[in-house]
């Protein structure tokens, strides 16, 4: 049985995770987690399952607090599932602790990832992936095994979000931007989704995980999200991995992993599959346009990126700024500010504090 702390215990994906563990409580059992704003929830969720250490994010977390929770828990593995550029520290905390992490805070690595790999490393503390394209590009490129296979290409699948063919995105509202198609995710990943920000933080998390360069991950529009992503090899071969759009199989890969195990998940049925791929409008979705200039410089570009995307996102969801000044927000700080290498954490921090307040006064200007 696997012992397992989850952080982030309720948002979307924390919750997937005690859905399996529920459905599998001969596998894996909760021995520690932790929530903020929903805390209360959790509390009602630890009496259910036993879950005997909880840990309150409310407050500021210190990296020591972080750390002597995970040592009182004494996990097997730990599923960091917390949301936007807060996630860091905990899986900083993690790797620290020589315990394998299960990543679904893709910004750790968007914003500090060659300090995160580099962590990982040297503390041979595996990093495997939770993100549904990420797991399946980990199971085209490890199968099963320890080391990651030469690959030629990186297909990272979109499925388009619910403006998938439209090119006038003046009018959109946060109810229309919050109903994704395929997947139900919480409220940010939703409306990253429908600007396409959420690929694009995709795009730099799969550059670090598996060392891949800007033109080796190319962003391919796959509206049914069967296709979860492919990896081409020297051969021309394509490897891709199939599954139903849901978290919970990413969730109990990582998990189990190197093992894979019957969760009572479904399997796709083939006979009513119609699959089709198409190239993203980089003309609509402008974010993709800031990827590319991110992606050229890289350095602290990815921080910048996604400090104002989530301070953005979080004005048009209550309403401050309209949709397309998303776009606009992340065109002008993307730009404006120095690019420059990133020295340590401290700097990551700070950068991420500059990029917000740059966005802000914008914000505040619209």
């Amino acid at each position: 049985m696997k012992k397992i702390i989850i952080f982030g215990a309720s948002g979307s994906v924390g919750r997937s995770a005690i859905e399996l563990v529920r459905a599998n409580p001969e596998q894996f059992k909760i021995v520690g987690a932790s929530a903020g704003r929903r805390f209360k929830n959790l509390e009602k969720t630890a009496t259910e399952l036993n879950i005997e250490h909880l840990l309150d994010t409310r407050g500021q977390m210190t990296p020591q607090a972080i750390t002597g929770f995970i040592q009182q828990c004494k996990p097997n593995i730990i599923l960091n599932a917390v949301s936007g550029f807060a996630g860091l520290r905990f899986t900083l905390a993690t790797l620290e602790s020589n315990f394998p992490l299960a990543l679904a805070n893709k910004e750790s690595l968007v914003a500090a990832g060659d300090f995160v790999m580099a962590l990982s490393k040297e503390r041979k503390s595996p990093i495997i992936p939770v993100d549904s394209e990420h797991s399946a590009i980990w199971q085209c490129l490890i199968n099963d095994n320890t080391e990651i296979k030469p690959f030629n290409k990186i297909y990272l699948t979109c499925s388009g979000g619910p403006f998938f063919g439209k090119t006038d995105l003046s009018t959109v509202t946060p109810n229309q931007a919050l109903e994704h198609p395929n997947w139900d995710m919480g409220e940010g990943i939703t409306i990253d989704s429908a600007t396409l920000a959420n690929k694009c933080l995709e795009f730099f998390e799969a550059m670090h995980l598996f060392g891949a360069t800007k033109d080796q991950v190319e962003i391919v529009i796959h509206p049914q999200s069967m296709v979860h992503s492919m990896v081409q090899f020297d051969d021309s071969s394509i490897i891709a991995q199939l599954s139903p759009p849901s978290m919970q199989l990413p969730i109990a890969y990582a998990l189990n992993f190197p093992e894979r195990s019957d969760c009572g998940l479904p399997s796709p049925d083939f006979r009513a599959l119609d699959l089709s791929f198409r190239a993203p409008d980089k003309n609509t979705f402008r974010t993709l346009q800031v990827l590319e200039h991110c992606a050229a410089h890289m350095q602290n570009m990815p921080t910048v990126f996604n400090a104002v995307n989530e301070d953005a996102r979080n004005a048009f969801i209550v309403g401050k700024i309209s949709f397309v000044r998303i776009f606009e927000i992340l065109e002008a700080v993307t730009t404006q500010i120095r690019i420059m290498p990133l020295e340590s954490l401290e700097h990551i921090y700070e950068v991420d504090k500059n990029a917000r307040a740059m966005a802000q006064a914008l914000i505040n200007k619209s």
